[in-house]
Formats: structure tokens, sequence, C-alpha cells
């Protein structure tokens, strides 16, 4: 008999399915129009890739703020600190980064809020250059942050491993196809 309810596991991460048949709702309970399920689903793919990037964003402004703050790499010269000019481009390459994803997620969601249409090609690169951008976010710190302490390190290399782990997730073959 089935209960309605599955719970399967992929790859290590877990999908859940709710079955409703012969579940009698009105027309104003249904997300999008009747037996078009197919584009609720890919609308919510499209924002998911979305969230990544914001969230991805998030994450790379945290560690251009413990960079600034844990980077050891400055020197005096006549008695002003002078920052070693390696840290100086990293700094600006990661600012530049931020800069890019951010100005790239808010015209995406300005354009999805004023009811525009949103190549999903954008989207897809969303889902791309956000984990990607994250990772060399995270090497940057890693890098700028080498005299911190063993837990310190644990910590930027369990973030570095997250975002790894982002990027390597495929969603369908119609953007594994784009994204290749």
């Amino acid at each position: 008999a089935d209960d309605g309810f599955r719970v399967g596991v992929v790859a290590g991460l877990a999908q859940d399915t709710v079955v409703l048949d012969g579940v009698l709702v009105e027309a104003r309970q249904l997300l999008g129009n009747a037996g078009a399920g197919m584009d609720v689903a890919r609308q919510a793919m499209l924002q998911t890739r979305l969230a990544v990037a914001a969230a991805c964003l998030g994450s790379m402004k945290r560690c251009a703020q413990l960079a600034r703050r844990y980077s050891p790499y400055s020197t005096r010269i006549q008695g002003k600190l002078t920052p070693n000019p390696v840290t100086l481009s990293r700094f600006g390459s990661l600012a530049a980064r931020v800069t890019t994803l951010e100005a790239f997620v808010h015209r995406i969601a300005g354009a999805m809020d004023a009811q525009s249409v949103v190549p999903a090609e954008a989207f897809a690169i969303c889902k791309i250059a956000g984990p990607e951008l994250l990772l060399r976010a995270a090497d940057d710190l890693m890098q700028l942050s080498a005299q911190r302490g063993a837990d310190e390190m644990q910590r930027l290399s369990t973030l570095y491993g997250q975002a790894g782990f982002l990027r390597t997730l495929v969603g369908t073959d119609e953007f594994r196809d784009a994204a290749i």
C-alpha cells in the first residue's frame, strides 16, 4: 500500500516525494496551471540556482571580512603600515569577484521581481559562477590566513570543501549541456 510519502537518498542528498493521488483541490490552491506541474518545478529549480549564487555571495563577503581581519602580510615602511603587494592584489581580486556576483544576482532578482523574462542561461551562470567564485574567495582567505591556528585552518578547509561540493552539483541535462 502506498502511504503517500517516500524518502530516498541519491548521492548523499535526500529526495522526498509527496504523492497526492485522488486529493481534491480548488483552482486557487494550485501552484501554476492544472497540468503544468513541470513548469512550476522548473521555475523552482531556476530560483534554487539563484539562491545558491546568493548564498555563495554571502559566504564570499564573509571570506573578505575574515581575510582583512586575519591577514598577517603587512610590513612597516618608515613607521607606516604598508600592505604587501600580493595581499593588495588578492584583496582587489576578491573585491572584484564579490562586486561582479552581487551585481549579477541583484540584476536577475530585480528582473524576476519586475516579472521580466530571465533566460535559463542566466540561472545556469548563477549555479556555475557562484560556487566557482566562492572557491576562489575561500582559497584567498586560506592563503591570507596562513599563520592562523590549526582550529581556524580546519574551519577554512571545511569552507573550501563545502564550496567544492556546491561546484560539483549538476542539474538537469538541459543545464548540464549549457555548463560544458
